[in-house]
Formats: structure tokens, sequence, C-alpha cells
């Protein structure tokens, strides 16, 4: 059994937008989340999931709990946020139990570990209310998806208008699905399954909800159970009485999720072959490094004759610049690419000392340093505290860091186009500030200025683009990147995808946000 998923493109794509999956609940299919999706899909990828009898897939029976599992999993993108709905998120933590490997995080609204009352479990439907609607739905079952329109808002402020806005989004339904939708809810018990989970999980739950009773939320709160939330007066589907409300909790879920988990891994070892290879090549195709750093070096103005270290010196390009303004100055330039180094000595011979190391783990002895001059490489660092804490452990007291770098909105063009043929991670990721500025406050620094430009490059090929990443050594150097060769197929898509976003000039853009950084220990 194949099941369809509709994606919808994130409308701006961030540095970590989401693969955001939507499984419905029972009686209505995929249409039920539309009032809510400009919210979800501004920046972030969006996957609905019609269960078999509804929407898209309403052709399909009702299979077994297993089958249907197995289906759905075959269906889910790579690095997924699954958010379920009522018996969609019951069925997104059967999910979460089988192929944790798959799902990213969890979040379920409006569902009961069991919908029906069972021993150890009363915060539920009782059996008999449960067998007679049941039997409603075998007999009329026109009658009772009438009246669960009504379940799914009732209690709202604004119920009678939620009522009549509801039943526009009514999609196509297989009948005969019905019944057995509804035995598949009530034989799910995810007691245990919740219990053990090790992903991280959000449990959402509505005050007024007369389907799934809050009290079971105040249970679900005992430890091994996960973080829950109450939506203060909202009924059985809260994303459609409270969206904002309801988004706000499940954005702030993700953002604390994302501090611990910030980015994809980078290969310290990738990055240092990558820039290592790109040496030779590296100046010629160095334009915004060039216009970044010059930028970074006039912030500096006059120095007195100091202990100056150029971290990631690169080619020795700003080396020279900064011999050049620092003429009495000693001069210590560090480097992860051992091929950047021994190119800078050719290059440079005689205007400092060279070392290879790692900006997180400097070989430089305590308070030796007066300035640190660092420009576009602490965004190949993922371990932002161990670098502000090096950082700061170097420099002398009120020595200073003058740092150049990026921000997460860098080449979202690239990534939109990708986002047009799978779900791999093709461009490198970068941090967002309120991560970077923790961190350093952590350290001890008083941040002395911040500057945020776009530069905007743009090129008449998208080839040209390309041929100037390899030609810095900027590789996609994430964890999460394809593996292999592209094929004809995809490389077709990419480039399609990219070539909808030339401008007004008919040029290609390629945005960097770039940020200049003032620390000062």
């Amino acid at each position: 059994m194949s099941i369809y998923v509709e994606r919808l493109v994130a409308k701006e794509p961030a540095s970590q937008s989401e693969n955001l999956v939507l499984i419905h609940g029972w009686g209505i299919g995929s249409k039920i989340w539309q009032p809510w999706l400009p919210l979800l899909n501004q920046h972030n990828h969006v996957y609905l999931f019609d269960l078999p009898g509804f929407g898209n897939n309403v052709s399909i029976e009702w299979p077994s709990n297993d089958q249907l599992i197995d289906a759905m999993i075959e269906a889910l993108p790579e690095s997924a946020v699954v958010i379920g709905f009522s018996l969609g998120g019951m069925l997104s933590v059967e999910l979460a139990e089988r192929y944790p490997q798959k799902i990213k995080a969890l979040i379920t609204i409006a569902s009961n570990v069991t919908y029906v009352q069972r021993d150890q479990w009363q915060e539920a439907m009782p059996e008999k209310i449960y067998q007679a609607f049941y039997q409603l739905v075998s007999e009329k079952p026109e009658l009772a998806m009438k009246r669960f329109s009504g379940f799914l808002v009732k209690g709202a402020e604004n119920e009678k208008t939620l009522l009549k806005e509801l039943r526009t989004l009514n999609d196509k339904t297989d009948i005969n699905c019905l019944s057995n939708a509804l035995t598949c809810l009530s034989e799910l018990d995810n007691r245990q399954a919740i219990r053990n989970s090790q992903l991280p999980a959000l449990y959402l739950f509505g005050e007024k909800d007369i389907l799934v009773p809050v009290n079971a939320a105040y249970k679900i709160v005992e430890p091994g159970y996960g973080h829950v939330e109450v939506i203060n007066q909202a009924p059985h589907a809260p994303f459609l009485s409270h969206p904002e409300e309801t988004w706000e909790k499940i954005e702030h879920f993700l953002k604390s999720f994302k501090e611990q988990n910030p980015l994809p891994h980078i290969d310290k070892k990738l990055v240092a072959k990558s820039f290592s290879q790109a040496a030779a090549s590296y100046d010629s195709a160095a334009e915004l490094q060039r216009r970044v750093g010059d930028s970074l070096l006039n912030k500096m103005g006059e120095q007195p004759t100091v202990n100056v270290l150029d971290l990631g010196c690169g080619t020795g390009y700003f080396t020279e610049k900064l011999a050049a303004k620092m003429p009495s100055a000693n001069l210590f330039a560090i480097d992860i690419a051992e091929g950047m180094l021994n190119f800078s000595r050719d290059a440079h011979n005689g205007i400092g000392q060279w070392f290879c190391g790692d900006a997180e783990s400097l070989p430089i002895a305590n308070e030796s340093m007066d300035c640190i001059f660092s420009s576009l490489v602490i965004q190949w660092c993922e371990k932002n505290n161990a670098l502000f804490q090096e950082l700061y452990r170097v420099l002398k007291p009120g020595g200073t860091c003058w740092l150049a770098t990026l921000g997460p909105n860098t080449l979202y063009e690239l990534r939109q186009a990708w986002a047009y043929v799978d779900d791999y991670v093709h461009v490198n990721q970068f941090f967002e500030k309120e991560t970077l500025q923790h961190a350093w406050q952590q350290s001890g620094f008083k941040q002395q200025e911040f500057v945020e430009q776009d530069i905007v490059l743009e090129y008449k090929k998208l080839s040209d683009l390309t041929r100037e990443l390899k030609a810095l050594g900027a590789h996609n150097i994430n964890s999460g990147r394809p593996n292999g060769l592209m094929g004809k197929k995809r490389m077709q898509q990419f480039i399609e995808g990219y070539e909808q976003q030339r401008n007004a000039k008919s040029l290609l853009p390629a945005s960097y946000q770039v940020w200049w950084i003032t620390l000062q220990k």
C-alpha cells in the first residue's frame, strides 16, 4: 500500500527549516489544516498526510494497524517533526515507537494515550459513549459526521463561526472507512510507548475539549511522559480556535529543541580537507570574503603595538594587511586547514608565526593576545560555548575580538532551490543570532558592536555560483548531506528551482547575511 503525501515548500526557507509532517484525525482529512497552514508553512516545509479513505487517499481501503504504520513510515521524509491531531497523534506515537530514527521530534494535539477508558486510565471516553457513537457511525454515518464536526469546536468562544468554517473544509471521505478508523482509534494504547520514548515530545491539549478530558493532560505530566501544554479555553481542535497560540507553543518547543541540538554535525576533518584543497584557487574567487574582511579591518581603527591573532588566516591575505596596519605588532596566524597554512607560509614568509589549530581548542597561552581578528571563520564551528570560552581565555583583560560571520539566511536561494528536489542538507547551515549571543555572554564577553548587512552577489549562470563556491572550498560539510552522485533528473529540478529566482536584471542572486561583531573581555 502506498500513501500519497502532499508537500508544500516553505515560502521563506530559513537555515533550520523543519520538515513538518501533519497527520489529521478521525472524520476529516488533511483539509482541516488549511486555516492554520500560513503560520506553519512560512518558514517550514509541510507534508500533508491523508489517511486511507480520506482526501487524496479516499480510494485506499483502511488496512490493519501494522500495515498502516508501515505505509506511513514509507512516506515519511527524513528528519521529520511529526504533528498529529487526535487519531493522527496516536498514530504518530506508534510511528515514533517503531521508527524513532526517522523522527526528529513528536508533537500531538488533543491526543489521549488511550481513547477509551481502561484500567489505570479513566481519563478517557467511557466505553458506553464510544459504543453509542460507533453504532451511529455504522447506521447513520452522515449524521455522525455532522455531530462530530460540532465536537471539534464545542466549547470555543466563537463556536458557531468555527463550525461554519469547518464545514467548508469537508473533503472526500470513504464512509466505509469511518468504522474501521474508529476501531483503530479504540484499539490504540500508547501508555507504554510514551513512557519509553526518548524523542523530544510535546503534548498539547485544549482546556474545553469534550472528546479528550483535560485531566488526561494532567496525568501525562507525571514523570516519564514528556512536555505537556494546555491551551486555555480551547476545544478539541485548538489550532482552529487558537491558531497563533497553538503555533507559538510549538515554535517555542522547536526552538528549545534546536538549542539542545542546534545544527547538523560539522565534520571538522572535512572542513580542513575542503579548504586545504582550495588554497590555490581561493583568492581568485573571494570577492565576498574581501569585502567582508576589509570592512572588519576598518572597524579595528588604529591599534598600538600588540600581540594580534588572525584566527582562520586562510591564504594569509588579511594577515599581510594586519602586518601593514600594525607594523610593530607580533602576529600569530592560525588555521585548521594545513594546506592553507602551507600556502600562506610560502606566500607571506616572514610576516608572523603560523600554527595549525582549531578555534575551539586554540594552541595559544592564557591571556596572551591583545586582539583577535577573525573574518568568516567562526561559522564553521559548532561548539559555540567552547569557541567563545577559548577566545576569552587567550585574550588579555581589556582585549578585543573583531569577528565577521554569516547568519542563517545565507544562501537561502540555494536552499530554496534544493527544497524542490529532496530533504537532504545541501547548503551549509549557520546559527541564529540569539544562539551566538548567549554563548559569548556566558563566556563573559561584553558586546561593543553588532552590525548586520545583507550582501547580494549576482550571476549570469548558476554554474558560475557553484564554481565559485567550489573554488572557495565552501562545500556542504554538514551531516545529513546526500551521498553519491546527483542524477540528471534531480539536478534539472534543482536548476529549475533556482531559475525561478532570477531578478529584474535577469540575474541569479546569492544572498549572504553578514554580521560584524565586536566583543571585549
